[in-house]
């Protein structure tokens, strides 16, 4: 069983349907019944927006620098 799950990789997928089977692939080890972990898990997923990446702008867009 993982230590932990990732939930922006699972927001980045498209459907429900995909992040259950992430889900059940990373939970084949347990033997304990997975379902309803991952339908509570899915449900509240639902409310979260998608993590974007921070990056930092092109030199071109930056403002130049103060003079000291």
């Amino acid at each position: 069983m993982p230590d932990e799950v990732n939930i922006d990789e699972l927001l980045e997928l498209d459907t429900d349907q995909e992040r259950a089977q992430k889900l059940q692939a990373l939970l084949s080890s347990c033997t304990a019944d997975t379902q309803e972990f991952i339908a509570q898990l899915l449900a509240q997923l639902k409310g979260l927006p998608k993590q974007r990446l921070l990056q930092r702008p092109p030199p071109q867009m930056e403002e130049p620098a103060a003079p000291p």
